[in-house]
């Protein structure tokens, strides 16, 4: 049995609030900028990289998404 993925974006407003999928290599680079600042910065429960991006293996294969304000 062949395994399906479908990969369709998403993006909507709610209350001020847009929500979509990440797909430019900006938005997925300033999402892995933050996720650097939070779980090395700030918890410190990961290494610090010189590149200031946490990245792994399994962002190859996910699907990223955001959470913006107005701001």
């Amino acid at each position: 049995m062949a395994v399906l993925v479908e990969s369709r974006p998403i993006e909507f407003q709610a209350e001020g609030l847009l929500v979509k999928t990440l797909s430019a290599e900006q938005d997925l680079n300033a999402s892995y900028r933050l996720r650097h600042q939070v779980f090395a910065d700030r918890l410190e429960w990961v290494a610090k990289r010189e590149d200031g991006l946490a990245v792994d293996a399994y962002d190859a294969f996910a699907t990223s998404v955001g959470l913006f304000d107005d701001d």
